[in-house]
């Protein structure tokens, strides 16, 4: 089998393109840099993938760092149905099987036109609080995978990462990247077939291992229904949740027991009836048997606006039905306007208004009583309230305990500044996303007086075996004797997200230096919306300490670098404490405040640890332990 570069051997070669690149496509290309003039990257786990800029035109360079395996037929399969049955959702890629030198041998790469636009969550989590933008995408994810359907098409891993969202005005278009699991005809009874990947929180648990074309069914009603769900009820939102939607997979596995699709149930009549029959397709063991997204929705109620949704009913339009309404007036047969959310226009006349989301019990409804029976009939209901009332405590108890998911943790390694501009702003080279799976334990707990400390997640590690890391050539993280130990060399930095969500807390974790220079960095962050968009509270083991904001591909300082005595150095342990409360963002290295500063660009997100090192030819580990959040 064949060993395929590193991601930092690519990175020097790419670095270099015109020396190293033979696909006479990319000839003459570049890559993007960031304002520090780095180039910037972005890998998964089989590749790395580099904006390029080739004769006016940006497109994808992807690099395998592990076998592809089939893939080079497969795109020629694919790209032969394609080119008879094209749509506009798959931009064109190509496939050059000697397209790169490094290390005087030659790999393969593929190409494809670079998507200036935002991954399904980074668009929803910027437009959740908008129903009419979240009910829209909906639509437009609709009328795709219609398309796609009626082309034969599936593309095998549809999930948050592979679908891109571009916003033109009020106009929302959708592409999808990543074609290592496309399906066409073309493919069909070809024996060389690799198994299906796919992200586990958007498979049925007994997927078929070949593709096929309705590979996509059932992740396309689980990717549908969170949408409405979110349009309905933003709250649903998570901020700073990794690689899912609404779901997880053990939702899918054992339905009933679900606490997500128990509040689904308190949402309207629409919602509840897709989440029903989303437990319909979890209950298929044979995945072939489902029908596509049109089908599982149909009398449900279809897309809302535009002109695009003409094949989707046909020549003749819909029957217009009349909006539901909490009010008394008498309703009326509105007329569709694509300015507007249709969520109610399709809605059925007999609706009810929604379940109160506070409780999973029914609510309790009055009905007209005769005048002799009001008194008993009113105590009793009095009673009955209470009880359900405390029931439904109960079971909110329940959900806050129990809807702590093991998320995927998510590494990012970026280049950073050199040795000698220590004290300046330090800048991003490369950035990539390392998805892993890994276990958490989340503690909620309630106040019993006003002055008391709510422990809200803590991370000993001592469930070591459960974790995975990204370990690449040194840098990164990986589990050791029940602790995290973070590597970085030369000018890299890495930093790792705990796939959690936090508004308003404090940070403590035990850090302490293995090996390495003293020139280095390692600390918490906070409130990151992404893995691009955070707080970071760092340390140098030279005694030097900063705040500073990722913005992006940006780093911009807030506490310049400087030096406190307080701060112990070489490998003794550091506790370091970091408060990210209503703007407040605040800096303590054991037990001692060194720096604050307010600044509001984040109010909520994941949190995390970083290391990194700034000297060439150097390397710095150090482990972190005992990582905790409290609210402050």
């Amino acid at each position: 089998m064949t060993v395929y570069p590193s991601i930092g051997s690519y990175d020097l070669v790419v670095n270099n393109l015109n020396q190293f690149i033979l696909a006479p496509q990319l000839t003459g290309g570049s890559p993007v840099l960031t304002r520090q003039k780095q180039i910037l990257g972005y890998s998964g786990g089989y590749s790395v993938v580099y904006p390029i800029n080739v004769n006016g035109k940006k497109l994808a360079l992807r690099c395998w760092i592990k076998d592809p395996g089939n893939v080079k037929e497969r795109y020629v399969r694919v790209k032969k149905h394609l080119q008879s049955h094209p749509t506009s959702y798959l931009v064109d890629f190509d496939y050059v099987d000697n397209g790169i030198a490094v290390d005087g041998h030659h790999y393969p790469i593929s190409y494809m036109e670079w998507i200036e636009g935002k991954t399904l969550l980074q668009f929803i989590d910027e437009n959740i609080n908008n129903a009419g933008i979240i009910n829209t995408l909906a639509d437009r994810f609709l009328v795709m995978v219609k398309e796609l359907h009626s082309k034969s098409i599936s593309h095998g891993d549809l999930q948050d990462g592979n679908i891109m969202v571009t916003q033109n005005s009020s106009a929302i278009d959708l592409k999808l990247v990543d074609y290592d699991c496309l399906y066409t005809p073309t493919l069909q009874n070809w024996s060389n077939q690799d198994d299906l990947q796919g992200v586990a929180d958007y498979q049925h648990p007994k997927r078929h291992k070949k593709s096929n074309e309705k590979a996509d069914y059932f992740s396309e009603l689980v990717i549908y229904l969170s949408l409405i769900a979110y349009a309905e009820k933003p709250s649903l939102w998570e901020k700073g949740q990794e690689k899912r939607l609404l779901f997880t997979t053990d939702d899918f596995k054992n339905p009933s027991k679900s606490i997500t699709f128990r509040k689904l149930e308190t949402l309207s009549p629409r919602v509840k009836s897709l989440a029903d029959k989303l437990k319909e397709f979890c209950k298929e063991s044979d995945t072939n048997r489902l029908p596509p997204l049109e089908s599982a929705i149909s009398g449900n109620l279809p897309p809302s606006s535009g002109d695009d949704l003409k094949d989707f009913f046909g020549s003749s339009a819909p029957t217009p039905r009349p909006s539901t309404s909490t009010t008394t007036a008498t309703p009326q047969t509105p007329t569709p306007n694509p300015s507007q959310d249709f969520s109610q226009f399709f809605a059925s006349a007999t609706q009810q208004p929604s379940k109160p989301s506070v409780s999973y019990s029914p609510p309790v409804v009055s009905k007209p009583s005769k005048k002799s029976g009001l008194a008993p009939i009113v105590v009793i209901a009095i009673i009955i309230t209470v009880i359900l009332g405390l029931l439904g405590l109960g079971a909110i108890v329940l959900s806050a305990i129990n809807t702590q998911n093991a998320y995927a943790t998510q590494t990012v390694v970026a280049q950073n500044r050199a040795a000698t501009a220590i004290a300046q702003n330090k800048t991003a080279t490369a950035i990539y996303n390392h998805n892993a799976q890994s276990t958490k334990t989340a503690i909620a707990q309630s106040k019993t007086a006003a002055a008391q400390v709510t422990l809200l997640y803590s991370e000993d590690f001592n469930y070591a075996s459960e974790w995975e890391w990204l370990d690449d050539e040194g840098v990164g993280f990986t589990v050791e004797n029940g602790k995290i130990k973070g590597n970085a060399t030369g000018l890299l930095t890495a930093w790792t997200l705990a796939g959690q969500s936090f508004r308003d807390i404090k940070i403590d974790v035990d850090i302490k230096k293995i090996s390495g220079a003293n020139v280095n960095q390692m600390g918490v962050f906070c409130n990151a919306t992404d893995n691009r968009h955070f707080y970071a509270f760092v340390i140098g083991t030279d005694q030097t300490y900063t705040i500073w904001e990722q913005n992006g591909d940006d780093e911009e300082t807030l506490i310049d670098w400087a030096s406190s005595s307080k701060i112990k150095t070489g490998t003794s342990e550091n506790h370091v404490t970091a408060i990210c409360s209503n703007g407040n963002l605040t800096l303590l290295v054991n037990g001692v405040e060194l720096a604050s500063v307010y600044d509001t660009s984040y109010s909520k997100g994941d949190v995390g640890i970083i290391i990194g090192s700034f000297e060439e030819n150097t390397s710095v580990s150090a482990y972190f332990d005992n990582f905790k959040v409290y609210n402050p």
